[in-house]
């Protein structure tokens, strides 16, 4: 596009803009001549006759650009504004300056494109920590969904152990029941037999006492007989009623006294059971008949 434009002038308007464009890009060239050189040569003073900007420390040369490019786009058309600059600046500052001007956009163009890679850094940098805090997450997530899937298996075995421990209570249970019934069976039994006992052991007592009466009469019959078999020897006369009556009476208590005897003896059974069934406690309660 330089080459195109180098040396022909436009005519109508163009004329008219291209004094404000050589104005404006003479501007730009000393602007960046000074920058260059600042750049270059950053230790050698500056000379007093050289012509500074007193805002050159706020100088922005893309702000400049933009600036005269504002200026173009307004007081011509859209499709030829570079063409109209290009043409002013060919015409009046040569191919040099062109090539100089260029360079300093590329220049601006340049440190624009570095902040943004540097920018694109920071950021792709900021991606990277966010995606190594992503996997660490991740990472965590995973250890915390075994932690969870081990202590949900966990609680499944206990309850299951929860569940058999209670079905075992409720058999121990029922057991249990079981036993206590058994065991007030028994005690019934038990209070059963001591009162049957306590009936025998009374009615023992009486068959005793009754068995010491009918001995001590015995005796009284035996020595009667005895006193009156001497005075009948004596006397050498036999009286037969009073033998006759010794010999019933004797019968009558012999009888009795064997008529109780199986009583005695069917008692002394049931008590021997009684004592078996309600063990060795009940051994001392029981008297010692002879």
């Amino acid at each position: 596009m330089a080459g195109r434009n180098v040396g022909v002038p436009r005519c109508g308007a163009a004329g008219t803009q291209s004094r404000g464009q050589l104005a404006a890009g003479q501007d730009l060239l000393a602007r960046e001549q000074e920058y260059n050189v600042k750049l270059k040569y950053p230790s050698v003073q500056t000379a007093n006759d050289v012509a500074i900007p007193d805002d050159f420390s706020d100088f922005s040369l893309a702000k400049t650009i933009s600036r005269i490019e504002g200026q173009l786009e307004e007081d011509s058309s859209p499709g030829h504004a570079d063409d109209d600059i290009l043409c002013g600046v060919s015409k009046d500052i040569g191919t040099e300056a062109q090539l100089r001007f260029l360079k300093a956009k590329l220049h601006v163009m340049q440190e624009e494109l570095d902040s943004v890679v540097c920018e694109c850094n920071k950021k792709e940098d900021e991606i990277q920590d966010l995606k190594s805090k992503v996997k660490n997450f991740e990472e965590d997530c995973v250890k915390q969904q075994r932690t969870i899937t081990s202590q949900q298996s966990q609680i499944e075995k206990y309850k299951n152990l929860f569940e058999e421990a209670n079905s075992r209570c409720d058999g121990l249970q029922q057991q249990l029941s079981s036993v206590e019934r058994e065991l007030e069976n028994k005690r019934r039994l038990q209070k059963q037999a001591a009162t049957s006992q306590s009936a025998t052991e009374v009615r023992l007592n009486r068959a005793l006492e009754e068995a010491e009466k009918y001995k001590v009469e015995l005796n009284k019959l035996r020595q009667s007989n005895k006193v009156h078999k001497a005075g009948f020897c004596c006397a050498g006369v036999r009286r037969a009623p009073p033998g006759h009556l010794f010999s019933q009476r004797s019968s009558v208590t012999v009888s009795h006294v064997l008529g109780l005897q199986p009583v005695y003896q069917d008692e002394a059974s049931s008590l021997e059971r009684a004592r078996q069934q309600d063990g060795p406690s009940s051994d001392d309660s029981l008297p010692c008949g002879d």
